[in-house]
């Protein structure tokens, strides 16, 4: 449903090959095991292959000169980079803000352990709904501006209110919304499998084309490889 679309017959084609694609995926018809696992290997042009700093090859496809265009809101409004765990999301991250230039701030949260850093010009994402009509929504993106002691300043990119300045004052963060209410142009890093079923489709299905894809897979040796394991439980789809 996110796809584009073509009047082009050979486009079309390909538009309806990749959607097969996914929702092959996301129906788990190869067959998964007693676990709802399974393996599946990834078309050659979806895959990051670069061994040397694959890491920075997924950053540069996903935000090609990023700094060039850090002044650029529409740069960040359709770009993202997926993966499953907390853990691999901080290292990519911390990537990223090791690579933006400025001064990092490191807000901790009042209910947990959770650390947050960052810096003026980052692009960030709204986790829970703040205020519907002023458009700041779970999956609202925004620009960070402000760095103060208590509160974050952004400019909203997305959506109806993209250029308003806004402020985020400290609050529990709980997501108010399971989904991603967003497409992108995704890059998906995968340096260890996705652990629960429907993971790796919706993560896939986020995008626009098959050509805003791409997917870094990292094996237990942290070597670049191109199979993953997919988890789908076919029996979720008995009373669908």
């Amino acid at each position: 449903m996110r796809l584009g679309s073509s009047t082009v017959p050979s486009e079309e084609e390909e538009i309806k090959n990749f959607a097969d694609w996914i929702l092959a995926i996301g129906n788990g018809e190869t067959g998964p095991d007693e676990n709802g696992q399974y393996d599946i290997d990834i078309p050659q042009d979806l895959l990051i292959q670069d061994c040397s700093d694959p890491l920075m090859s997924l950053v540069n496809f996903t935000y090609p000169d990023i700094l060039s265009n850090m002044k650029n809101p529409s740069f960040f409004q359709d770009r993202g980079i997926l993966a499953p765990t907390l853990e691999s999301v901080e290292h990519v991250n911390d990537y990223l803000m090791s690579i933006i230039p400025g001064t990092e701030k490191e807000y901790l949260s009042f209910d947990s352990a959770c650390q947050l850093k960052l810096k003026v010009g980052c692009p960030v994402m709204l986790m829970r709904n703040i205020d519907q009509v002023a458009g700041l929504c779970n999956g609202t993106r925004l620009i960070v501006t402000d760095l103060g002691k208590r509160f974050i300043g952004g400019t909203v990119i997305t959506g109806k209110n993209a250029g308003d300045k806004i402020f985020v004052a400290r609050m529990n963060l709980v997501p108010s919304d399971p989904g991603l209410p967003f497409q992108l142009d995704v890059a998906i890093y995968l340096p260890k499998p996705v652990f629960t079923h429907g993971q790796l489709y919706v993560a896939l299905s986020r995008v626009k084309s098959r050509k805003g894809l791409k997917l870094l897979i990292l094996n237990e040796e942290g070597e670049v490889c191109t199979t993953t394991t997919n988890v789908v439980y076919r029996e979720v789809f008995d009373n669908v």
